[in-house]
């Protein structure tokens, strides 16, 4: 178990890493990189990228273009690794996968404009 400062710190970290992944997936071309490397596709940009994983993937597909969608997947795989390795009590996923995404997002609109 862990004190309130550890958890405090664990709860910014954890923002600090979901913002991070989220704004730099959304706003660079990882994922058309990533796309043509483990795929062998031939995206140029990451409009194609958007399109084509929009159109032929279903769920997946909005869920990897939708930044507050992937935050609170990735609030959670965060949340659940913080779990396993430092013993957080289970229930703080809740308030992190509530409340990581919104502050993500809040990063991510602020840096995009």
């Amino acid at each position: 178990m862990t004190n309130l400062l550890e958890f405090v710190f664990l709860y910014l970290l954890g923002a600090l890493i979901v913002s991070n992944i989220i704004t730099v997936w959304m706003l660079t071309n990882i994922p058309t990189y990533l796309s043509n490397f483990l795929f062998r596709t031939s995206f140029l940009t990451r409009d194609e990228w958007e399109d084509h994983v929009i159109i032929h993937k279903g769920k997946i597909g909005e869920l990897m273009v939708c930044p507050l969608c992937l935050s609170t997947h990735l609030s959670w795989i965060v949340y659940f690794v913080f779990f396993y390795f430092v013993e957080l009590p289970i229930l703080g996923f809740i308030p992190c996968s509530l409340s990581w995404p919104l502050l993500s997002y809040v990063l991510y609109i602020n840096v995009k404009s």
